[in-house]
């Protein structure tokens, strides 16, 4: 027989299969039926013709569970057959026709609530399915067992007694049929299964059961000094054994080897149709149900000891393979396992750690948080030796008292990284500082530079020239700037002033004036929000408007501009900030850097160096605005940046 797949549990309908094989299933379950309903004819309730075993109904139920409830004229047939072999012709042809059609639909029915609302397994292998196949054989059973015999008196009237006799007779023996050969039957369709469970069997064992079971049996049924009504109870203990060994697969084929077993001393020995066969059939139905469930919890109980097992391996190749610590502490604080990777970051074996306490490696152990976050503390090797660690616990939940386990990480390396990487950010944040001072520290030097030169070209005494005065005015603002920007850079901080847009604006661009006019170029202001208080570090915001406008004057120098204008504006948004403006009549943006226009080290500019923009961004940046450029209507470029209100700045720290 074919075998079915653990993964495809569905019933093989007959639309499925080739024609020819559809009727080679259906004359080999005719034939099977027709055999074993004629081989367990025997203690037949006259005038029913019901027998007190019914191995044929766990046969029908099988084929319908495998193959689908299509095959159901296949059990039509066969039922008919059999009636007519052991009851013989009835006097009403309606009789004929009304009983295989009463045992055809109620078989289907069984089948179809199994395999449908119950979700019944051709695997048998779930304790759900034995409750399953007990609770609608049962039902199903009873059912039929009544419609059968009311079928029959139909025609044949017959004092009641007898037909509630005959009806409980009935019930088993169908239900034992079910009970006993279909959970065999499915077995026999997942022969792989059984196959790959057979051979981890001995053979002397299976003999021994076999043998024993056969002794039981003759015991109880053979011999002249044993009671069977008293001495059945002994069939369990050899059931107990097979399914404590074999689990379910043992039980199906040892309560199977029971029945034929059972039949065979039962109609060897002098019992008559009436009460004590059915008595027996009790007894043997106890047996069965028993058995099934005994050896389906005893395979339940495997398959959950198997996945345990398996789970358990995979967590010690996993703990032991880990590269960080892990080590389970009990009680008192007493480490009670460690993995060799804490042997290896403690510096001794692992079955040197065990019983230490944890304090001894982990001074501040019940200082980290228990929640499973990581936690930096200092560990100690067991040579004394500190060294800082990373360590995160978790907690057991199924065990009291509960274990913890701590996870630990030598973070040696990774703090020895973090300070050349600290160093390395450091020394960019100069290299940073460096640029942008030069950036800066430019044209207050050229200024100074050029009031020194022009000093000596007009030879006029110090006294009766502004010259020198200029030069310490531009002097002081370099100095001013190297201070502010160093404070900057090195730590983010500055120093707050109130000012108006309006005169941040005209000290700013007071030292560019003379630049433009010697440059032929229309330098010009528009401030609609003059009166407008910010709370700014003065000197790097006119840092930042002295870049934008110098840019302005270099791109329009560069590019031999005939038109040469600059204007600076300045309004109020929507949201009460500020945002100024500087917009040129040069060239535009070039369209090779637009997109790292903010970027350091991006310029066109033969001497430039690239960190106006990029250290006007951060400027602007630290005070939550924004810097950006638009390309100007009648051409050029025009520079937006926006400033937070004093207002708005004060609520922002007092937040903080």
């Amino acid at each position: 027989m074919q075998t079915l797949s653990a993964t495809a549990d569905v019933a093989i309908s007959a639309g499925s299969l080739p024609t020819r094989r559809v009727l080679g299933i259906t004359v080999i379950f005719i034939v099977c039926y027709v055999a074993l309903a004629l081989a367990t004819r025997f203690y037949l309730v006259r005038p029913f013709g019901i027998t007190a075993w019914n191995p044929s109904a766990g046969l029908a139920l099988a084929l319908l569970l495998v193959f689908g409830y299509r095959f159901w004229p296949a059990l039509a047939i066969a039922t008919c057959i059999a009636n007519l072999l052991i009851r013989g012709i009835p006097s009403s042809p309606f009789t004929l026709m009304l009983l295989p059609l009463t045992i055809t639909v109620a078989y289907a029915g069984m089948a179809a609530v199994l395999r449908g609302p119950l979700g019944f397994r051709l695997e048998f292998d779930r304790l759900r399915d034995v409750f399953a196949l007990l609770a609608v054989a049962t039902i199903g059973t009873l059912l039929v067992a009544i419609a059968f015999v009311s079928v029959i008196r139909l025609s044949s009237p017959i004092p009641i007694v007898n037909v509630q006799h005959t009806i409980m007779r009935s019930w088993i023996g169908h239900l034992l049929g079910i009970l006993i050969n279909t959970p065999l039957l499915l077995m026999m369709w997942n022969w792989h299964r059984v196959k790959r469970i057979l051979r981890q069997l001995p053979p002397l064992e299976i003999a021994a059961q076999f043998c024993t079971v056969i002794f039981v049996l003759w015991f109880i049924f053979g011999s002249e000094w044993a009671d069977p009504y008293k001495q059945f109870y002994l069939l369990f203990l050899p059931l107990i054994w097979i399914a404590m060994r074999h689990a379910i697969v043992g039980v199906t084929f040892g309560l199977s080897v029971m029945q034929v077993g059972f039949i065979a001393f039962v109609v060897d020995s002098n019992y008559d149709a009436g009460v004590s066969v059915t008595e027996l059939q009790f007894m043997m139905l106890a047996l069965v149900v028993t058995g099934l469930f005994l050896g389906m919890v005893v395979s339940e109980h495997r398959r959950a000891s198997n996945a345990l097992n398996e789970s358990e391996a995979r967590v010690r190749a996993i703990v032991s393979t880990a590269p960080d610590s892990i080590i389970t502490v009990g009680r008192q604080g007493l480490i009670v396992a460690a993995n060799p990777a804490a042997a290896r970051i403690f510096g001794c074996a692992a079955g040197h750690l065990i019983g230490k306490r944890v304090y001894d490696v982990l001074p501040d152990f019940e200082q980290a948080p228990q929640t499973g976050d990581a936690h930096e503390l200092t560990g100690v090797r067991c040579d004394g030796t500190r060294f800082p660690a990373e360590l995160s616990i978790g907690t057991t939940e199924n065990e009291s008292p509960a274990l913890r386990i701590a996870v630990t990480r030598d973070i040696t390396r990774r703090k020895t990284l973090e300070r050349q990487l600290g160093r390395a950010a450091r020394l960019a944040a100069a290299g940073e500082m460096a640029a942008a001072l030069a950036h800066e520290l430019h044209q207050p030097l050229s200024a100074i530079r050029n009031y020194a030169h022009a000093t000596r070209l007009l030879q006029v005494p110090a006294s009766s020239s502004d010259l020198p005065g200029k030069i310490e005015h531009e002097a002081a603002r370099a100095a001013e700037v190297v201070q502010r920007l160093r404070d900057f850079f090195r730590d983010g901080s500055s120093s707050f002033e109130y000012i108006s847009v309006q005169r941040l604006v005209d000290r700013a661009l007071a030292p560019m004036h003379e630049e433009a006019a010697k440059q032929g170029i229309a330098l010009t202001t528009e401030v609609a929000c003059g009166n407008i208080d910010l709370l700014v570090d003065r000197v790097q915001f006119e840092a930042v408007i002295h870049s934008l406008v110098g840019n302005a004057f270099d791109s329009i120098v560069g590019a031999a501009q005939r038109v040469r204008a600059v204007r600076v504006a300045a309004k109020k948004m929507d949201n009460g900030w500020a945002m100024v403006s500087v917009a040129d009549s040069g060239p535009g943006i070039n369209a090779e850097i637009a997109d790292r226009l903010f970027e350091p080290f991006a310029t066109t500019k033969i001497t430039g160096i690239g960190m106006g923009l990029a250290m006007s961004r951060a400027i602007v940046e630290a005070y939550d605005g924004k810097l950006w450029v638009e390309s100007g209507a009648a051409g050029g470029a025009v520079f937006h940046f926006t400033i937070p209100p004093a207002d708005f700045k004060e609520l922002a720290d007092d937040s903080e």
